[in-house]
């Protein structure tokens, strides 16, 4: 019994971790430049090298990757772009979609 409850916690571990590492890159890969949305077609260099540091997009991937594991095991699921709110107090705050100025 021990044996087979620990190759199911193996088992789930594995598929955690495979989930997480999809999450990851189709996020990166699906929303294009994030600093281009936030900052808008006007942004000057000086502000994208800026917004870039400030929420670590001029680290390597792998870091990016361990960075964002670190926040998702706090809870921490960020910040929206769109709606300038914690992404976890909008999912929190109801299930029914409603625009950002609600």
């Amino acid at each position: 019994m021990t044996r087979y409850l620990l190759s199911r916690l193996m088992g789930m571990v594995v598929v955690m971790a495979l989930v997480a590492v999809l999450v990851f890159v189709l996020t990166r890969a699906a929303s294009g430049d994030p600093v281009t949305v936030l900052l808008g077609d006007q942004a000057t260099a000086e502000d994208i090298v800026r917004v870039q540091k400030e929420y670590g997009l001029d680290k390597p991937q792998l870091v990016q990757f361990g960075y964002w594991l670190k926040e998702l095991s706090q809870g921490n699921l960020g910040q929206s772009i769109f709606c300038s709110a914690r992404s976890r107090r909008r999912c929190g705050s109801g299930l029914s979609p409603r625009p950002c100025w609600h």
